[in-house]
């Protein structure tokens, strides 16, 4: 209860790469790509499609997917956008699914971000991720040495205990632009749903004059 409140501190759901690999070569992460988990992929592209509208005149976003499994949301992201993709995961075998989409612009690495050095992004995207996060102050720092200034921090979470404190500490370090809450019914799994949102970096000040 002290967790669903928000009152104790998000316990982190703990999975090797080892277990990772397992889920993903069994199957037993497939339903990610079914109809009733199609919610939240659809907000995440929508906030980038809207804060990123695709035009001649246009410079399309450099996205980072924290967490992209095997590619999903970059395949989603067909019709939007996209200027430069990188994806990270730990588990080899969701990152070697991922490159068998053969998505253009892209490139998916077995890693972690903390390691990742790939420049400045324009979209930093946690799609259902950061509860496996052990340490998310020093996450959400490392997010926000990747992100450019003003960049957008996309992040979908479902609703389970502990979800309001790990939302505190995101909205401290990233000012909320938008949040939404998604549910379908049809999803036996995930009946509460989730609640997916658009941060906004801050901009770096400049130095003061002395």
């Amino acid at each position: 209860l002290g967790r669903r409140l928000g009152v104790l501190p998000h316990q982190p759901e703990r999975w090797t790469p080892e277990r990772w690999t397992d889920a993903y070569g069994s199957g037993q992460l497939e339903y990610y790509g079914m109809l009733d988990e199609l919610a939240r992929y659809s907000l995440i592209v929508g906030y980038v499609g809207f804060f990123f509208p695709p035009g001649p005149d246009r410079t399309a976003p450099r996205i980072l997917d924290v967490g992209c499994g095997t590619g999903l949301l970059r395949a989603r992201l067909d019709g939007v956008g996209v200027g430069d993709y990188v994806g990270v995961d730990l588990s080899p075998a969701a990152v070697e699914a991922a490159e068998r989409r053969r998505l253009p612009g892209s490139r998916f690495v077995v890693g972690d971000v903390g390691a990742l050095d790939a420049g400045g992004f324009d979209v930093v995207v946690l799609n259902e991720m950061l509860y496996y996060v052990e340490d998310v102050d020093e996450f959400l720092d490392r997010l926000g040495e990747l992100l450019e200034p003003s960049g957008l921090l996309l992040v979908s979470m479902w609703r389970h205990p502990g979800d309001r404190s790990l939302w505190h500490t995101v909205d401290e370090r990233f000012p909320l632009v938008d949040r939404v809450e998604a549910r379908n019914r049809a999803n036996e799994l995930n009946p509460r749903g989730w609640l997916v949102s658009c941060h906004r970096r801050l901009p770096e000040r400049p130095p003061e004059v002395r």
